[in-house]
């Protein structure tokens, strides 16, 4: 009876394992992102999109899906930003040279809100303490 050479069994078997592996159909995961922004009493769905039209008066950004729901904004000089917490507890961060909060940072829990008017051109970037996510807002007169 011949003797089985398990070293060279094994690699074949491996070998076949990653050939089949390599050659699968790759899995393509798609996503959408729906936000809703209210502005100047008007209430707009926007999907899939990093960026708004020009508001004024009151804007909503949600945070969600560790994302800031729109990451962009352009909004006039006086605007009302509502930031509205529907993930775990975090921090926002103003991260261009602005305070939001009266620490630098607002702590905000699951569900909570922030408010900050934006009363100065320039743009501005809002971050989550500790996350990789941004929200970019460039307030125009």
């Amino acid at each position: 009876m011949k003797k089985l050479n398990w070293p060279i069994l094994f690699v074949a078997i491996l070998c076949v394992v990653l050939l089949a592996n390599a050659c699968s159909t790759p899995k393509i995961v798609t996503t959408t992102n729906t936000a809703t922004v209210t502005a100047s009493q008007t209430t707009t769905t926007v999907t899939n999109t990093t960026s708004l039209t020009t508001v004024s008066g009151n804007a909503t950004i949600n945070i969600a899906n560790n994302a800031f729901q729109p990451s962009m904004m352009t909004a006039r000089v006086g605007t009302t930003v509502n930031f509205y917490n529907m993930m775990g507890p975090i921090t926002l961060v103003g991260t261009s040279g602005f305070a939001m909060g009266p620490f630098g940072g607002m702590m905000m829990q699951t569900g909570g809100g922030y408010q900050y008017t934006f009363n100065s051109p320039g743009t501005y970037v809002v971050s989550a303490s500790g996350q990789n996510f941004i929200c970019t807002i460039t307030v125009v007169s």
